[in-house]
C-alpha cells in the first residue's frame, strides 16, 4: 500500500507543474470558484497529503463536488475512496462537500475558461533547391551486399 502511495505522490509531483498553477492557493481559489479540474487536483493533493495533511475526508468532498459537476476521473477517485473509507467518514465528508458548495458558483472546464488563440501561420511553398549541374539525376547503380567483416 505504501508503494503505490509513493509512486502517486511521485506522480503527482510530475504532473502538478504541467497543470500551470503558480501555487496551492491557486488551485483552492480556482476549486472554490466551480472549476472542476482544480476540484479534482485538490481531492488528490488531499488523498495522497501532498503540501496537505492526509485528509481523506476532505478528498472524498472535493472529489464528490467534481464528480457531481461531470469531472468523470474525479468520479472514479470517489467511488475508490468511498468504498476504502467506513461509513461515518463518508457522512462527513457528505457534510462537507455540502458545505463547500454553499456559494459556489456554476462548474466551469478548461473549455470555458478564457483562452489565448494563436493564429496559424500561412506556410509558404518551399522553395526548389537548385541541383548543381555536376550532380546526375540518374539514381545510384545498386552495390551488390558484401559478407560482414569483409570489405
Amino acid at each position: 500500500m505504501k508503494i503505490n502511495r509513493l509512486i502517486s505522490m511521485l506522480a503527482l509531483s510530475l504532473l502538478l507543474p504541467v497543470t500551470g498553477y503558480a501555487g496551492l492557493e491557486d488551485i483552492r481559489h480556482d476549486a472554490e470558484k466551480g472549476r472542476t479540474t482544480a476540484q479534482y487536483e485538490l481531492g488528490i493533493l488531499y488523498e495522497f497529503g501532498f503540501k496537505l495533511p492526509d485528509h481523506e475526508t476532505e478528498a472524498l468532498a472535493w472529489y464528490s463536488i467534481a464528480a457531481e459537476r461531470g469531472n468523470a476521473p474525479a468520479a472514479q477517485r470517489r467511488d475508490l475512496l468511498k468504498a476504502r473509507l467506513s461509513a461515518p467518514q463518508v457522512e462527513q465528508a457528505e457534510a462537507r462537500s455540502k458545505q463547500l458548495l454553499v456559494g459556489m458558483p456554476a462548474a466551469t472546464s478548461e473549455a470555458a475558461a478564457p483562452s489565448v488563440v494563436v493564429a496559424p501561420e500561412t506556410a509558404a511553398a518551399p522553395a526548389e533547391i537548385p541541383v548543381p549541374e555536376s550532380v546526375s539525376a540518374e539514381p545510384p547503380p545498386e552495390v551488390a551486399p558484401t559478407p560482414l567483416g569483409k570489405p
